[in-house]
């Protein structure tokens, strides 16, 4: 079981003055294919985005749902029986009293959001970013022993946001008043981190070199994709370019729409192993969940 783990700030990497500078002077001609968001939250319509300045900070993911409270949620608020649900699996593990815990760096529950931005990259390039928001992403627990071969939902959100680069995620949330949440994901603080800085001195090439892994700081040491020193798993992560020449958009979920479970109280009807992932409608992905013995 890999731990959480995250190391004093003195060792981190924060902004230096140039990098701040490129943040504040970022180009919003990068609007168009970097962060996309739809017009209304609650309904998509095709190719009718538009640009956010900033997002309500009330808001809370919703932990530990039981399957009614989830379904009556989903059905009294919006979701369309129709709307696209990616599916696939996510690295987690088990504690002797049941309890789901975290292991790896995708997704990334820090800071108050939801956010997808390592590990999937396959999934995540199947659409490009202005893609994405509206659509749905839900996570299961592996179809193996530690779960008794049963897969249990671990987190459920709606995409409210996507982006093309890091580049272009750190310079929103920076300029939306949501540094916490840079901090709060940082890779090269946090173990489990998904969210890179831009490394100092490096912020004049940031725009040209955002899809360069040298462009950013290293995760720290013990990182789900830095193990060591010599590690370099972590440039698939800013790099990643699929078959076709599709880059791997960076997903942060809308927290009125983002569930994450912490104890197993929602599993599939139809456990069984999943390679990659699967694309499914709402109402499909509710016949096949029920709740768990642990919530009856």
């Amino acid at each position: 079981m890999r731990v959480n783990r995250s190391i004093d700030a003195s060792q981190s990497c924060p902004l230096d003055s140039n990098a701040s500078k490129t943040l504040n002077a970022f180009d919003a001609s990068h609007a168009s294919n970097a962060r996309y968001l739809p017009s209304d939250p609650l309904r998509v319509d095709a190719g009718v985005f538009e640009w956010h300045a900033s997002r309500p900070r009330t808001v809370e993911i919703h932990y530990d749902l039981e399957f009614d409270a989830l379904a009556a949620r989903l059905g009294a608020h919006g979701a369309r029986r129709a709307d696209d649900v990616f599916v696939h699996v996510v690295n987690a593990s088990a504690s002797a009293g049941g309890v789901l815990g975290p292991q790896g760096a995708g997704p990334n529950f820090d800071g108050g959001l939801i956010s997808l931005c390592a590990c999937n990259h396959g999934m995540r390039a199947s659409l490009d970013a202005c893609d994405w928001p509206g659509r749905w992403v839900a996570g299961f627990t592996t179809y193996s022993g530690m779960f008794g071969h049963q897969q249990y939902l671990r987190y459920l959100m709606r995409v409210g946001e996507a982006y093309a680069s890091q580049h272009e995620l750190v310079s929103a949330l920076v300029h939306s008043g949501r540094a916490d949440v840079v901090d709060a994901k940082d890779a090269s603080r946090h173990a489990s981190g998904d969210v890179w800085r831009i490394k100092p001195g490096s912020a004049s090439d940031a725009a040209t070199g955002r899809w360069r892994a040298t462009t950013y700081c290293r995760p720290v040491i013990g990182h789900a994709h830095r193990e060591d020193v010599d590690d370099e798993t972590w440039h698939k992560d800013i790099e990643y370019v699929d078959q076709h020449g599709r880059r791997a958009a960076l997903l942060v979920g809308d927290p009125r729409w983002s569930f994450v479970w912490n104890q197993p109280f929602i599993c599939k009807t139809d456990p069984g192993p999943l390679r990659g992932h699967r694309r499914v409608s709402v109402t499909a992905l509710l016949k096949h969940l029920r709740a768990s013995a642990v919530a009856t």
